[in-house]
């Protein structure tokens, strides 16, 4: 089914504190999201990034969104900047270890970088790409991870400083108590290890207190969480709801006297409260704003008050929360099959006229007989000889019909007329 592609392919919604949360994380090259609710936890399943070959992220990996919707990724001495489908990257940048992101005023990105075993301090500008340093963190601290806490910035790994931003060799050290293993996000929300099993945590780093929130299970993000920076966008849930696909292949033409049947969705996957209806619609580029019928089953009928022969309309499977015994179209997680077409087309009909009505005696004469529908047509007549049954290739034809004695009038009468796709009787 389920889409275009958008740079995220599912938001994470954490609810702490009253607080929404927004984050993203990363496995091989791969969005991973989970959610964290009253305790518990819920997977997403792995999304890839659209078109980017999966690059093989460590935790000594990062993954980024900057302000603009521009997604850095960051592995070993490279940083790539991609402008998302585009899969290649804008950005290529080298020379020394990029361990951890994060979000500074005025647009530009902190980093902290590895060159010599010395943990340093840069900049990133995302408009001019220049990467500048500030300065040395204190020497003989590993620092893999920035994160803000409380609107500070911290620089966590075997120890935990508060950033100087100006000097970081006069970063302030808070404490050692930080997993050095632990991807941290604003405010100190990471994903780490907790004697080998993965969990979600917080993390204060002015106290040291460690509040393990719940127990990942595998897989889980290997290089980073990432919160949005800047306005978040509403979060949005981690979607299973599943439409399935119509596996018609179309396009259909039917009768206004009978039902346009097709299959079943298959591949349908609905959650507890969900429902699967089918809908019949006019403008594929307004799915939910042109729908016409709905239906629990797989077939339509023609509805002359709402429709019109001979104009294509699009069926497709919808599926999402159950409203009153239909499907809430506000669902979050609604999700729409592919569509086929159909076209209903009328009752062909046809008319007779002769030239000259009158024959003498057992004389024939030529009947003029006008279609109304899509060639070629089967007619099946009957006359004072018989029942005949005739093809015609065009709207217009003649077949020839012979008197009978004693003198009088007699009949010519349709009984069966079939055009291109209808039967009239």
């Amino acid at each position: 089914m389920k889409r275009r592609f958008t740079l995220v392919l599912c938001f994470l919604s954490f609810y702490f504190s009253g607080i929404t949360q927004v984050f993203y994380g990363n496995a091989g090259g791969f969005l991973y999201s989970f959610s964290y609710i009253n305790g518990s936890c819920s997977s997403c399943p792995l999304q890839p990034l659209n078109g980017i070959t999966p690059v093989n992220l460590t935790f000594n990996g990062d993954l980024f969104v900057l302000p603009n919707g521009n997604i850095i990724i960051t592995q070993g001495d490279q940083l790539l900047v991609y402008a998302l489908p585009d899969p290649d990257p804008v950005v290529n940048l080298s020379g020394f270890i990029i361990t951890g992101t994060a979000a500074g005023p005025g647009g530009l990105v902190y980093l902290i970088g590895l060159s010599a075993n010395i943990s340093s301090l840069y900049t990133y500008d995302p408009v001019t790409n220049a990467i500048t340093l500030i300065g040395d963190f204190p020497a003989g601290n590993t620092l893999t991870d920035l994160f803000y806490f409380n609107g500070q910035l911290y620089a966590s790994g075997t120890s935990v400083f508060l950033v100087n931003t100006s000097n970081p060799g006069a970063s302030i050290l808070q404490n050692s108590s930080i997993n050095p293993n632990f991807a941290v996000a604003d405010e100190g929300f990471y994903i780490g290890f907790d004697f080998g099993s993965p969990v979600f945590g917080q993390f204060n780093p002015v106290n040291g207190v460690n509040n393990i929130l719940c127990t990942l299970t595998p897989p889980v993000p290997g290089g980073s969480l990432q919160q949005i920076p800047g306005s978040a966008p509403p979060p949005q849930p981690c979607c299973t709801t599943e439409a399935g696909m119509l596996p018609g292949v179309g396009p259909f033409n039917t009768c206004i006297n009978t039902l346009f049947t097709f299959p079943s969705a298959a591949g349908v996957v609905l959650d507890n409260n969900d429902l699967l209806r089918y809908i019949l619609f006019s403008n594929p580029a307004d799915t939910l704003g042109s729908i016409l019928a709905t239906s629990n089953t797989p077939f339509f009928t023609f509805n002359p008050a709402t429709m019109q022969t001979g104009v294509t309309y699009y069926v497709a499977a919808i599926a999402g929360n159950n409203l009153g015994g239909n499907v809430n179209l506000n669902d979050p997680c609604l999700d729409i099959s592919n569509a086929i077409q159909v076209t209903w087309r009328p009752l062909p009909s046809v008319t007779f006229s002769v030239a000259n009505p009158d024959i003498c005696g057992s004389a024939c004469t030529n009947i003029i007989a006008i279609f109304t529908g899509t060639p070629p047509f089967a007619l099946t007549y009957a006359t004072p000889t018989g029942t005949s049954t005739q093809t015609f290739p065009g709207n217009t034809g003649v077949f020839q019909v012979c008197a009978l004695s004693p003198p009088g009038s007699f009949l010519v009468q349709a009984l069966m007329l079939t055009d291109n796709y209808c039967t009239c009787n």
